[in-house]
């Protein structure tokens, strides 16, 4: 502002230079004359409205009115045009526009009005003389300036757009495609660079004449599992599906295809510590899905011994042997033939489940309730009998519950600790619809065989896994095959473990048939009895329904 009034100071004397030296006197006297009437017009005009700017001056190019009365009005529109001309932000593929005035920023209209009011009223009297004269002629403009825009709205704006255009990385993966492994390829994520982003807006809002258009800084993301990394363990991969793999358990098996043997990869990187820029990758595989697999062929294969009933040294019952995996971890061979097929030591095509026969326990007579008594024929009972089903959770579990769940039934579910790991969802259903849960043991072992310690450790971990499954500790406790002694008695009540038997048993497990396992329940169902079934096998699902209408038929409730 300074250099344009000294500039026009120049031009003015440059002007009443040559008026008075090369032009006659009187015609320069009367030049003075009518330049000293325009000059006294001008400090008159200026000095009666006080209370508006100086005649001439323009705000953002316009000339201002002072004496329209209004000149606050004309200021408010200048000022809010500006802060309402919209600006189109661009993000990547996403368009949208935004004003200055939705961001917070916005002309200081009480600020701009001192400036302008100030403006050839400041300074000695020469100083306003001059810039009032410049004002006059149209020299002296003043611009209206954005404030900066408020932070949070312009991070809450910049939050928004980064939704719409934010796009997660994707890892690469293996997939089994026209009879083929290959890798899929990893793709670029992508995101708003915030910190710039707002450093942009503020910028262009900063502007005199702000531009109408911003391209908004974009970062790239790149996926942690890159096409190179899994092409250099694809060999391993190929090695791994390159046949399918048959898994066997007793008489069951189930063959895994190509397909699903890719499915059970999960590549797992690992930083290299001498260079963090080149991680590592290693084969590993989905336990938990494999767990799932190996579990529904066993689990069928598993066959609960039954006990021996022993009454004053004579065998009341002979009891049957079982047969269940050779160790807790029946996933640990099949493990073996994947590594076996990665490091191209074998190429295995059969993975036979190690299983091993269990000897029936021998248990007292009087450890085994005796049936509750029977209606007379032809007569309708009254009172409530019970549904307990042990052995799970299981692959017939879920069936069970819907079947119960139909006909509005409540049961008592005496659950296997290691089962129970493999199926934490159906846990976590059996006590959200209602049913009760119970402790069967973690491995359903013999426990009257076992010493105080290996018992607690038994029932304490049935415990921990039902809890975590479904928030529910139990308080019931069915010893394994009926089979307990005052040490299994006296650890579970250190557990607050009630001791729960049964009085009617179907022997369900031994698949009968579904017509058998209804009768031998119907027969034997009186009062108070306690129905013993297992989640083992499809025949005790198929006989279900009949046994509850036949319960009911019979006049007897179901809790």
């Amino acid at each position: 502002m300074n250099k344009q009034l000294k500039r026009i100071r120049t031009f003015l004397g440059v002007i009443w230079h040559d008026i008075l030296a090369r032009k006659p006197r009187g015609i320069a006297i009367a030049v003075c004359a009518v330049l000293a009437v325009v000059q006294i017009s001008i400090i008159t005009l200026n000095a009666v409205n006080s209370r508006g700017p100086v005649v001439g001056l323009r705000l953002d190019g316009q000339v201002i009115n002072p004496f329209g009365g209004d000149y606050q009005r004309y200021i408010h529109q200048v000022t809010a045009k500006k802060g309402d001309t919209a600006v189109t932000i661009k993000a990547s593929n996403y368009t949208t526009t935004i004003t200055p005035r939705q961001l917070g920023a916005g002309v200081d209209e009480t600020q701009l009005h001192q400036t302008l009011l100030r403006q050839g009223r400041t300074g000695n009297i020469l100083q306003q003389l001059f810039e009032q004269d410049a004002a006059a002629l149209g020299f002296i403009n003043i611009s209206s300036h954005l404030q900066p825009p408020d932070k949070r709205l312009t991070t809450a704006f910049i939050a928004l757009l980064d939704s719409k255009i934010d796009t997660r990385p994707g890892n690469a993966y293996f997939e089994f495609i026209n009879q083929k492994v290959s890798v899929h390829d990893d793709t670029d994520g992508i995101a708003l660079n915030s910190n710039q982003a707002i450093e942009s807006i503020s910028k262009i809002l900063a502007d005199d004449h702000p531009a109408t258009t911003l391209s908004l800084p974009i970062a790239k993301s790149q996926a942690t599992v890159t096409t190179p990394m899994l092409a250099s363990v694809l060999p391993q991969v190929q090695a791994i599906a390159q046949q399918p793999l048959t898994i066997t358990a007793g008489s069951g098996s189930t063959t895994l295809s190509q397909q699903q043997l890719v499915g059970l990869v999960v590549p797992k990187v690992t930083q290299n510590p001498k260079d963090p820029k080149k991680p590592t990758v290693q084969i590993s595989f989905d336990t938990a899905k494999l767990n799932a697999i190996v579990d529904g062929v066993v689990a069928p294969a598993v066959v609960a011994p039954q006990p021996t009933i022993v009454n004053r040294g004579k065998v009341v019952r002979p009891g049957t042997s079982g047969l269940q995996p050779q160790d807790d971890h029946p996933i640990t061979s099949v493990m073996s033939a994947l590594l076996q097929r990665q490091t191209g030591s074998a190429a295995p095509t059969t993975v036979q489940v190690p299983m091993v026969k269990v000897d029936p326990p021998t248990v007292p007579a009087a450890a085994v309730p005796t049936p509750a008594p029977q209606p007379s024929t032809g007569t309708r009972g009254t009172g409530t009998v019970y549904l307990t089903f042990d052995d799970g959770p299981g692959q017939y579990t879920e069936q069970v519950l819907d079947i119960l769940k139909k006909y509005n039934v409540h049961a008592t579910f005496y659950l296997i600790g290691r089962n129970v790991q493999s199926y934490p969802q159906s846990v976590a259903r059996i006590v959200k619809e209602g049913h009760t849960v119970g402790n069967h043991s973690f491995t359903h072992r013999d426990l009257s065989t076992l010493s105080a310690a290996e018992v607690l450790t038994e029932l304490t971990s049935t415990q921990q896994a039902i809890k975590q499954a479904s928030g529910v500790a139990p308080v019931h406790f069915r010893p394994p095959y009926g089979a307990q002694n005052q040490t299994v008695k006296n650890q579970a009540a250190s557990l607050g473990l009630s001791d729960d038997m049964w009085s009617v048993d179907p022997r369900d497990w031994s698949q009968p048939g579904s017509s058998a396992i209804t009768q031998r329940v119907l027969s034997q169902t009186g009062a108070g009895s306690v129905v013993l079934l297992h989640v083992l096998h499809q025949q005790t699902v198929d006989s279900l329904p009949a046994i509850i209408e036949g319960i009911r038929a019979k006049g007897y409730t179901l809790q």
